[in-house]
């Protein structure tokens, strides 16, 4: 391998998983910015000086595994919270 050459993180490694992870969480949803801002060029150069070996997913790919996941995981502890509550109250603004 070169000096030279640049390794990045595979789609499994937790840095590379965090990252995505925490993008979504705090910059889409928290924020309200839109998914296409991953692909915009300054925020692509923005990642690479937080992690050079980290590598932009596609806002196809975030729809698809990155917000299912987190859907998933809300979903699953929601229902693991209103099994474990005595009661629950709701209040709906329509």
């Amino acid at each position: 391998t070169s000096p030279f050459s640049k390794s990045y993180y595979n789609n499994n490694h937790p840095r590379q998983t965090q990252l995505s992870k925490s993008i979504v969480e705090n910059l889409i949803i928290d924020l309200g910015l839109p998914l296409s801002i991953v692909e915009r060029p300054a925020f692509i150069k923005f990642m690479n000086t937080i992690d050079p070996k980290f590598t932009m997913t596609s806002r196809r790919a975030l729809s698809r595994t990155t917000i299912p996941r987190l859907y998933n995981t809300m979903n699953d502890e929601l229902k693991k919270f209103c099994n474990q509550s005595q009661f629950i109250s709701l209040t709906l603004d329509i």
